[in-house]
Parts: structure tokens; sequence; C-alpha cells
């Protein structure tokens, strides 16, 4: 009986070691309970067939799922169907190595899809298996829009590059701390020669050695400038001469800023360069042409001016010598008169024809009227004209015919003449003792007609002025100053060319060419 006792005294403590224990299990499953419902992760249990047998709070909540309606269904109903084969790979992988797995998926709850990274791993009896879901949806959704604003942005990089790229100016950006290009464009190679790369790997010194001496003082001032401006952002523009690689010389303008970049406390100069070397021609020349036809206007001026002496003087003399022929008794005063009366004629004649065809060359109406006739015999009929009527005695004339026989051309007969007589005109005006030829030849299809003097030369600076209209040297000499403007109007309008050499104090040597035809 003794041992009976306590036996059962034995039993009531194991019984009671074993209420207490089941009454700590279940405490225990009340708090992995409240724990499993209340984590801030959501929670599944799945068989191994993929039936969901328990979900969370926190599930229900997120997913506004009712776990009624979610239990017992297979959790693979709720991936998204691209991503199914993802699913299926994730779980044989799991099962395979029978420890913890993860994995990215899309998924639908409520008709909603989520982004969710899956967490599974095997409970201890190794049939169901735990599964966490975190959702990535928000996050996902702003990486696409991240990655949608990139995409714009590299979109309006790229445009702004190729506009960049294909625009005639040169841009840059450089650091100002590191005093290097960071970028510039490729067409920089257009403007100095050199590649982007050549230029953003140069020094400071190498780059301001680019420009001509006398600018870089200039532009260290400009850099001081821009560095002491850095942080208002502002604009200096000017005008600069480089030279590129293969030593032309280029004028540039160029336009720079400074900004300051807080990121990394940075200053930068943005710019860019633009060749003005063409519109800088384009400017003297334009300069040049206003200045000449100033000169021009002045000359005309003066032309005119000086028309009313020029063509009073001869028919003062006309009028005058007529009116005394007829009180002189004195044969040989009569003809001296008569001589008088005559090369004044011939004068103002000359000074009317000179005035007519200025009248053409402004028009641009210069008749040439080609008819067959014998160069040769013409240019030895007006030698002859021209020794007859010298009256220099110290001058000493030649000629050389270098054609030497007959030669009938279809030309302009009256123009030839009208050419080699202003020639012989002036070079007889202009030389006071000494010699004077006149000559023609053949010469590349055409005649060369020329007149050579020992005159008073062309000093450098009137060479410029002479063929152009109104250009008188000397004031003193007689004649209108247009000679040798028609000569060259007419030479150019049959299609020729003129031209002179001349040293000043030895004489000078004036020509023309004109194509010809021989008549048949």
């Amino acid at each position: 009986m003794e041992e009976l006792s306590i036996y059962q005294i034995e039993l009531e403590h194991q019984n009671e070691a074993l209420r207490h224990t089941q009454q700590e299990l279940e405490n225990s499953k009340e708090i992995y309970r409240d724990l499993f419902d209340n984590a801030p992760v959501s929670y599944l249990m799945i068989d191994d067939d993929g039936i969901i047998t328990d979900v969370n709070n926190t599930f229900s909540n997120v997913y506004y799922m009712v776990k009624e309606n979610i239990l017992n269904t297979r959790l693979d109903k709720y991936v998204v169907p691209v991503y199914q084969d993802t699913y299926y790979h994730f779980i044989k992988l799991l099962k395979n190595n029978a420890g913890k797995s993860q994995t990215e998926l899309k998924m639908i709850f409520n008709e909603k899809i989520y982004y969710v990274r899956i967490y599974m791993s095997f409970c201890k009896n190794k049939s169901d298996i735990r599964v966490a879901l975190i959702d990535l949806t928000a996050k996902k959704n702003l990486e696409n829009r991240l990655a949608e604003e990139s995409k714009k942005v590299k979109e309006q990089e790229i445009k702004f590059r190729t506009s960049i790229e294909q625009s005639m100016d040169v841009t840059y950006y450089a650091n100002t701390s590191t005093q290097k290009f960071e970028y510039i464009s490729p067409n920089i190679h257009e403007l100095l020669g050199y590649t982007a790369e050549e230029v953003m790997r140069m020094s400071f010194d190498e780059q301001k050695a680019v420009l001509l001496p006398e600018y870089r003082k200039y532009y260290d001032k400009l850099c001081l400038a821009l560095l002491n401006y850095s942080n208002a952002g502002h604009t200096f523009a000017g005008k600069f001469k480089m030279q590129t690689k293969d030593k032309q010389i280029i004028t540039v303008f160029g336009s720079f800023t400074t900004i300051n970049m807080p990121e990394d406390d940075h200053h930068y100069i943005f710019g860019y360069l633009h060749n003005i070397t063409q519109d800088e021609v384009y400017k003297d020349k334009l300069k040049q042409a206003r200045e000449k036809a100033q000169e021009s206007e002045r000359l005309k001026t003066a032309f005119l001016a000086n028309m009313s002496h020029e063509i009073r003087t001869p028919l003062n003399s006309i009028v005058g010598f007529s009116q005394l022929l007829s009180t002189v008794d004195n044969e040989n005063d009569k003809l001296t008169f008569i001589d008088l009366i005559n090369k004044n004629s011939d004068l103002l004649l000359r000074l009317i024809n000179d005035i007519l065809d200025l009248s053409k060359i402004e028009s641009g109406t210069i008749d040439i009227n080609n008819d067959d006739f014998d160069v040769s015999q013409l240019f030895e009929q007006l030698y002859l004209s021209f020794e007859k009527n010298k009256t220099n005695a110290k001058i000493s004339l030649h000629k050389e015919n270098g054609i030497g026989r007959p030669l009938v051309i279809k030309s302009d007969r009256n123009r030839i003449t009208q050419i080699l007589s202003n020639f012989m005109t002036n070079a007889l005006k202009y030389t006071a003792e000494g010699d004077v030829t006149m000559g023609i030849s053949l010469e590349d299809g055409g005649i060369r007609l020329y007149t050579r003097d020992t005159g008073i030369g062309i000093s450098e600076e009137d060479k410029p002025k002479l063929f152009q209209r109104f250009a008188k040297l000397n004031t003193f000499a007689k004649g209108t100053g247009l000679g040798l403007a028609i000569c060259k109007a007419i030479a150019e309008r049959m299609d020729g060319r003129v031209g002179f050499e001349s040293i000043f104090g030895k004489g000078s040597h004036f020509w023309a060419w004109i194509p010809v035809h021989q008549a048949e």
C-alpha cells in the first residue's frame, strides 16, 4: 500500500508537470499566433502541394484579402501568368535544396497587380512551407518612373548633343579648378583642325597658345573677370584671332559664362565659339567697296566740275581763232590758226567721245561692231599718224609690228584703234624726252597691243588708281582721266584684259590682249 501511494504521488506530480507543459505550450502557441498575425511582414503557410493553409492579419491588411477567401486556394493562382514559370522553377529549387530561397514575382490580389519579393523556407515537419511576402510595388513604380525619366533625360541629352554637334558653333565647358575642358563639341576639328580629344588633353597654356600673341593678355583678363563673377553667372563676349593646326589665321567670336556647381563646389566656364572669318572678310570688302564708291563719287564730282574748264578751253580756242581768220591776210598766219582750230576740234571731239563712252560704261552698253579688216595695216596707219603729229622733238617714236604681214581679222576696228590711241596719247603726254614704242603681236589666240615709254612712270601709291574712272594722276595734264578706264571696259567687253608695269621715274609699259578670229 505504501508503494502504491508513492506511485500515485509521483503520477500526480507527472500529471501536474504535464498540465504545466501543456499550458506553456498553449501559451507559446498563443504567443506564436500573435506574433504570426501581427508581424510587420505578410506571412502565409502552404503545404507540399502549394495549397494555402494559413495567412496572417498583415497579409489580409496589405493585400485586402479576406482570410476565409484565400485559405485552401493554390498560391500559384495569384501569380501573374508570365511569372508562373519563374514561380515553379523557384519551388523546384527550394525542394531540391531543402533550404531557404527568394525571388521576385508579379502577383494579383483583388484584381490589383503587386510587385513582391517572396521568401520561402520549410517548416520543421519538412512538408509545410513558410512564405513571406514583401510588397515592392511602390519601390518598383518609383524605379520605373526613375527609369522613364532617365530615359527621357538621355533622349534629351542625345537631342541636345546632336543639335550641338550639327551646329556650326563650337560648344564647350571647362573646369576652372583643373583648367581643363570637360566637354567640347566634335566640330572643333572644323574650326581649328584639332580633334576634341586633342583639345581636352591640352593644358591651359597650350590652349592659350592657339590665340595670336596680341590676344593672350586680353584672354587672361577675361578669364580673371569670369572667375570674379562666377557666382553671378556673368557673361562676357569678344572677338579673337586664332591660329589653326595648319597655321591658318581665323577670326572667332566667343561668348563665355561661368556657373557655380554647388554639388562639387567647382566653377565651370560654359561657352561657344563662332567662326566669323568670312564675316570679317565681307565687312572689309564692304568697307573697301564703300570707300571706293565714295572716292568714285568724289572723283566724279571733281570730273564734272573740271569738264566745264576742259570743254571751254578748246571751244574758246576754236571760236577765237575762227574769228581771227577773217582779220588776217598773211597766209602763214591763216595756216597757223587753221592748224590750232583743227587741233582744238580734235581735242574737243575726244572729250565728247570720252563723255559718251563714260555714259555707256555707266549703263553697261558699250557697242562692239565686228567687221573684217587688216589689223597689221591698221597698226601701220596709226603709227604713221602719231609720227606725223608728234610735236615734241625730244621724243623718238618706235614701232614693233610682231605680225609683220597682212592679217585680216574679224573684230571692232574702231575699238582697237581707241585702245591703242589712248595708250599712245598717254605715253606721249607723260614722256618729256626719251623713247616711246608702239607695238602689236599675236599671242594666245589674240592680239596684244602695247606701248612702252621712258616717261615719268607711276608711283606705288598711284598704281591701284589706274584703270579707275575719273582717275587723273596729274591734275595739270590735259584730259578727262577716263582714257584707261574706257580701255579696260572695252577690252573686257571684247572678252580681253588690260595691264601695265611701271617704275616710277623710269617709264611704263601698258598692254591690252584681245581675242580675235581670222576672217575667212
